[in-house]
């Protein structure tokens, strides 16, 4: 028996649900970088990713055409201290990516981080009821690979969350508001 993965709901909203790959990374301003990737190699294996985790989408397209967007999964994450992006990226070349990723100099912490991401209005329009507020979530125990953490494992938490501007696209390239951007940030688990 063969299923689509877009379905109508009574409602007269389209659902429609699928699964990708991902990669993030994250800055705190200072000198704490995390990268999370679908891929246990961080795409730096040999071939296709062999050990991966593939995150869910689901998309809700209403009556009205405005379109509410999720998109959750787990990451390998790897955590650097001190480290900044210009450092780490080099010149943005993989070689440079794939050599700073897998370096054990400023490596601090590694392990599984939960990911979501929501957004109320995605691809803008025409923008449903409210303010659209979008952003991610992050959480995860990770494995304190410098002993600074008693128990061994350290709370990986990272929130950011956007406002859209009510009068959104007319005014780009300006239309978002930070609400709030707390981390990447680690503490010592008890």
């Amino acid at each position: 028996m063969l299923g689509s993965n877009i379905t109508l709901a009574q409602s007269g909203a389209v659902v429609v649900k699928g699964q990708e790959f991902n990669w993030w990374s994250y800055f705190d301003g200072v000198e704490l970088l995390s990268v999370h990737s679908s891929d246990m190699d961080f795409y730096c294996g040999e071939g296709e990713p062999t050990d991966f985790y593939i995150s869910d989408w689901l998309a809700v397209v209403r009556p009205d055409g405005s379109v509410k967007f999720r998109t959750k999964g787990h990451y390998f994450t790897r955590v650097f201290y001190p480290m900044n992006p210009v450092d780490f990226f080099g010149d943005g070349s993989m070689e440079d990516y794939c050599e700073s990723v897998n370096s054990y100099d400023y490596l601090i912490t590694e392990g599984i981080a939960h990911h979501v991401f929501n957004d109320n209005s995605y691809f803008w329009g025409p923008l449903h009821k409210g303010r659209n507020t979008f952003g991610h979530t992050w959480s995860g125990t990770l494995t304190d690979l410098t002993g600074t953490c008693e128990s061994g494992m350290a709370d990986f938490t990272l929130l950011i969350k956007w406002q859209l501007k009510r009068d959104a696209p007319a005014c780009e390239p300006d239309c978002w508001v930070l609400r709030k951007w707390k981390g990447p940030e680690l503490e010592c688990t008890r």
